[in-house]
Formats: structure tokens, sequence, C-alpha cells
């Protein structure tokens, strides 16, 4: 992605940001921003409800597999041959 700077005017304490930079980053009406200013800078974050979604997604998939790794349970007599000695040595 490349770097963008851009000159804009507030007008009634809003701005509009160019389309290239819309563009870009796949922002679109509606979507949110997260604004900060920090070290006498204004930044500003795009976030998307997808990005939310699909994370959202990832963590329930990663906490279905580790449900189904800690249910696993030894088959009856699979562990007849082992001792609990060989375990410690």
């Amino acid at each position: 992605m490349g770097k963008f700077e851009y000159r804009v005017k507030v007008r009634r304490g809003r701005i509009t940001l160019p389309k290239a930079i819309r563009e870009t980053l796949g922002i679109r009406d509606g979507d949110e921003l997260i604004i900060k200013a920090e070290n006498g800078e204004i930044i500003i974050k795009s976030v998307s409800s997808m990005d939310i979604e699909e994370f959202d997604k990832k963590i329930k998939e990663h906490l279905e597999a580790i449900k189904n790794y800690i249910r696993v349970k030894p088959k009856l007599g699979e562990l007849s041959g082992l001792s609990l000695e060989d375990e410690f040595e």
C-alpha cells in the first residue's frame, strides 16, 4: 500500500477523506473509523465490521478446536499395555 498525504479543509467540524484513500483502504459510507489525537497529530484508522466478524469467527473456530482436543478420551483398552512406571522414566 502506498503512502498518501493530502491537504483537506475542515468545514463545520468535518473533513472529507480523498477518494484515493477511501478506495485504497476500502472505506465505504457507513464504515466506522477510529480517530486519535497523539503527539500533536490526528491519527485515523479504518475499522470495518467485517474485520470484527471475521475475528469473532476465527475465535469461535479456535475455541471449538480446543474443546475437541481437551475432550479426547482414550478408547477402552488403549492404555492397557502401558505401565505408570514407564511414564516417569
